[in-house]
């Protein structure tokens, strides 16, 4: 049975009689006691880094900048409605607009209910605010920056839920 030390950084062969010995593996060169489950590390690239550690950064980035698109985007517009930049503000409105519209013309839409607050959205910040396309933008941008901190704290409840779940 094969098992790795981490202090030679080599693996070795040991001979398995009974599973009391997998307790007492110690290293034939440096005489460390070695784990029973100790794998050799996987290989490693040029750069030193796993294909699938790498695969899995540019996944992960992807889902990231997923996550935060809308809300850079509105929070953005939020702070250019508060600083009158009114061109600033119609943009990142179109922008979070075109970009959820597109995600919902292809399927990949994750904010389903945006079809029902995204216009109550817009209806509000026109009523509340009395110019009619600053309006309107200032509610679209405040849908998204909402829907975003509601998402937050939910998958923060499902994390704690599944981390007190995987304790027991």
């Amino acid at each position: 049975m094969n098992r790795y030390c981490v202090n030679c950084q080599k693996e070795y062969d040991f001979k398995i009689k009974s599973m009391e010995d997998l307790d007492n593996l110690v290293c034939p060169v440096c005489g460390a006691k070695i784990d029973k489950n100790s794998r050799k590390p996987a290989a490693t690239g040029k750069n030193g880094k796993t294909a699938e550690g790498t695969i899995g950064n540019v996944v992960g980035g992807y889902f990231t900048i997923k996550y935060y698109f809308h809300f850079v985007l509105a929070v953005i517009g939020l702070i250019a409605f508060f600083l009158h930049l009114n061109g600033l503000l119609y943009f990142m409105a179109f922008a979070c607009l075109l970009t959820w519209l597109s995600q919902f013309l292809f399927g990949i839409v994750s904010f389903l209910s945006g079809l029902i607050f995204i216009p109550i959205g817009a209806v509000i910040g026109a009523v509340l605010i009395g110019e009619l396309l600053r309006g309107i933008c200032l509610g679209i941008v405040v849908v998204f920056i909402i829907r975003h901190i509601v998402r937050g704290f939910l998958y923060f409840v499902l994390a704690k839920l599944v981390k007190l779940g995987n304790s027991k």
